[in-house]
């Protein structure tokens, strides 16, 4: 049992970080995944078959780099919309903890 009031024992505290969506879905869908990478990005995405709705995603860094350097113009296996360039598929990315610009949008 934990004793609230004495001081916390920095040494005893463990850094969680969340696991990346796109890792884990792989592996749910039988792909060879060999480990869980932890996710690095914060994404909101536009999910095309749901009206291009926005989806909250958590992703590692190869994920990340292979959503923006897909090639586009690509049409979607699932409903066959037709995602043009990157602002159609991505909305805002942040670095867990920064916030960096997305291609398509101005900063203040």
């Amino acid at each position: 049992m934990m004793d609230h009031n004495s001081p916390l024992d920095i040494d005893s505290v463990v850094r969680v970080l969340p696991s990346c969506t796109s890792c884990e879905l792989e592996k749910q869908a039988g792909v060879d995944v060999t480990h869980i990478r932890p996710a690095q990005w914060a994404l909101t995405l536009r999910d095309c078959c749901a009206g291009w709705t926005p989806t909250p995603h958590l992703v590692c860094h190869i994920h990340f780099v292979e959503l923006v350097t897909q090639h586009l113009p690509a049409q979607c296996a699932m409903c066959g919309r037709t995602s043009r360039n990157i602002s159609d598929v991505l909305d805002t990315a942040m670095t867990l903890g920064t916030q960096v610009p997305t291609p398509h949008r101005k900063t203040a």
